[in-house]
């Protein structure tokens, strides 16, 4: 009898969590910078990426629904982070990518 319980409460738990993690969003736009002169206007978008695969999608994602808001800018740097806490805290991003 042990035995079912403990799958019982471990498929409960499975799908709990894929419950949670289903509804976590696939990123987050955390901060803006965006400079602009009388001819060029440069943005750099701060990005958090909570589900790492198909990044290139994503920032294509990303650029494209930033470009529809803003316009485009003459250079859009977009920084990829894991967490929250590794933008706050200043460490390095795992990835950048720049579109002129």
């Amino acid at each position: 009898m042990g035995t079912y319980r403990r799958c019982f409460i471990a498929v409960i738990l499975i799908v709990l969590l894929g419950g949670v993690y289903i509804r976590i969003p696939e990123y987050k736009i955390y901060k803006i910078f965006s400079q602009e002169g009388a001819d060029f206007k440069e943005t750099e978008l701060h990005v958090i990426v909570y589900k790492q695969w198909h990044t290139d999608e994503t920032v294509e994602r990303i650029v494209t629904q930033h470009n529809k808001m803003n316009g485009m800018p003459d250079k859009l740097t977009v920084f990829l982070y894991h967490s929250k806490y590794d933008v706050d805290r200043g460490r390095d991003y795992y990835k950048k990518i720049i579109l002129k």
